[in-house]
């Protein structure tokens, strides 16, 4: 089981990611998965979310990163220009508008936060990304996006 970290301004929560956690068949409530990019890779580099989940990539180093996906499956609908930095009322910096941009902006301090709803935009499976000035070094990840729990 690998224990991921929420970080939040008001509360830290702790999520277990963990396939055997998963119920079949349940909906699950929205829940908020953190993707840390420590150095040069993803942490965890693959995951699986449900539409109402938010997926939150923190910056962990001084090295630029940034969140592009590379394939999506047919029917999603990500915007093609990326998404400017914009800070929030207490200067963090906030969510993008929706539908998210297939580029997400760089993020260069450390603690920097970048995160997006799984929403109607994105269909169910499965979704590359990589970091564009990283990805030489092996700097990828997959989002799988599973459509139980999906309302029609």
């Amino acid at each position: 089981m690998r224990w991921v970290g929420m970080v939040a301004p008001a509360a830290a929560t702790i999520l277990a990611v963990s396939p055997a956690t998963a119920q079949v068949g349940a909906v699950q409530k929205p829940r908020t998965v953190v993707v840390e990019m420590v150095d040069f890779a993803f942490e965890p580099a693959t995951l699986t979310v449900s539409v109402g989940d938010t997926v939150r990539f923190v910056q962990r180093t001084t090295s630029p990163h940034n969140v592009e996906f590379r394939t999506v499956p047919e029917g999603a609908e990500l915007a093609e220009n990326p998404v400017p930095p914009a800070e929030g009322p207490s200067g963090t910096l906030s969510s993008p508008p929706s539908p998210p941009a297939r580029m997400g902006r760089y993020l260069t301090q450390v603690g920097e936060t970048y995160e997006f709803l799984i929403d109607e935009h994105f269909a169910a499976g499965t979704y590359d990304y990589v970091c564009t000035p990283h990805e030489a070094l092996g700097m990828t990840g997959t989002i799988v996006v599973e459509d139980r729990g999906r309302e029609k």
